[in-house]
């Protein structure tokens, strides 16, 4: 009672003081304190020390990491103090619990299953514990720490990004992000062990893709989301390749007959070592075939020049066509810049489209057949 009689009064004079100089305003509001709000923050740099007391000698719980979270709930000089991360474990002396409740008075909680490990709390006669018997020494349990538990990071390493509750919310989508990646990557490779014919990644292909645009605050998993839809479309590839060659291979003449043909038109269909064209060869070599017997076995240098004399130009933005059906006249589509809509499917054995992904380009291109899907397919010959 007595204390609170002085404080009005020291308010009281201050307000004097105010007054004969201005209102007062200023020295009323230095002398109540505001409280601090809590916040969440977010490690600015690699290797930030989360130490057990606000100085440079405070012992070092851990290391955290660029973009690592924390709950700032107060401050100490250059130090903020931080809610215990979730993952931190504590331990709690066996001999006074008994039941999940404390037995004993002023329990200590410490870092480590030892009784020589620092102290980060402690507990009170009656509370309840849940927890489990620690895998690293049998006498101790392994709890999370107290509530009050708080550790201590350097300010200058902290960067305020909002509430306290926005922590959670990034954590969840972290969590749903990296869930998507994983079952979108097994199941990848649970379709890549079937036969060629039975494979179906649009699964897989739209988590891979909804990851790359719906999670952009976390490039990390981006980036590996788009490593991992590459090798999935090149293994993809490589299986619709070898699936093509066998079935080329059954449906070809004899020996003698391919090499008099050969001979005869100076046929040589090079393979190309990037899977996405190589898998063209074959449905490319067919169409040269039916041209050659149709002009007297001209070599497939004569074909080719012809088709560069025949060829058209188009113009639009180029994407990836990953729908796993069959007879499809091409991997790519290309996007009208008008309209805004698919107007031609393409592939080549000649010119690596992936690099053009996503990019206004123009192409020289001759008709192929469209195996009556919605639009016309082309070869493409050159891209600009």
């Amino acid at each position: 009672m007595l204390q609170k009689v002085i404080n009005i009064i020291f308010v009281a004079l201050l307000f004097l003081q105010g007054s004969a100089f201005g209102d007062g305003s200023e020295s009323i509001q230095a002398a109540v304190e505001t409280p601090f709000k809590a916040f969440t923050g977010k490690v600015i740099r690699n290797k930030v020390r989360l130490r057990l007391n606000p100085t440079l000698e405070g012992k070092i719980v851990r290391e955290m990491n660029k973009d690592d979270m924390v709950i700032v709930i107060g401050e100490t000089e250059d130090f903020y103090s931080v809610k215990a991360p979730d993952d931190i474990k504590a331990y709690v002396f066996r001999t006074f619990i008994l039941d999940n409740v404390v037995e004993g008075k002023h329990v200590n909680v410490r870092l480590e299953p030892d009784l020589d490990a620092p102290v980060i709390g402690q507990l009170n006669q009656g509370e309840t514990i849940q927890g489990n018997i620690s895998p690293l020494n049998s006498k101790w349990y392994e709890i999370p720490p107290p509530e009050n538990t708080k550790f201590f990071v350097c300010k200058e390493y902290i960067e305020k990004i909002g509430d306290p509750s926005l922590k959670a919310a990034i954590q969840k989508r972290r969590d749903e992000v990296n869930a998507l990646l994983d079952n979108s990557y097994q199941l990848s490779q649970d379709e890549l062990r079937k036969p060629f014919q039975e494979i179906k990644l649009d699964g897989a292909m739209a988590g891979f893709s909804k990851v790359i645009n719906h999670y952009a605050e976390f490039p990390a998993q981006v980036s590996r989301a788009k490593e991992l839809l590459t090798s999935v479309q090149e293994a993809y590839l490589q299986k619709k390749l070898n699936y093509l060659e066998s079935k080329a291979q059954q449906q070809s003449p004899s020996p003698t007959v391919v090499e008099e043909k050969t001979s005869a038109s100076n046929y040589q269909m090079p393979m190309p070592s990037n899977p996405r064209l190589a898998a063209w060869v074959p449905a490319e070599e067919i169409v040269y075939q039916r041209w050659a017997e149709a002009n007297n076995q001209a070599s497939m240098q004569d074909f080719y020049n012809l088709q560069k004399k025949e060829a058209v130009i188009i113009k639009g933005v180029v994407e990836s066509y990953i729908r796993n059906v069959r007879n499809k006249p091409g991997d790519y589509i290309l996007i009208s810049t008008a309209s805004r809509l698919p107007s031609a499917y393409l592939y080549s054995t000649q010119i690596d489209l992936q690099n053009s992904i996503g990019k206004e380009v123009t192409l020289l291109v001759v008709p192929r057949p469209n195996n009556n899907f919605a639009h016309p397919a082309y070869y493409v010959l050159t891209v600009e």
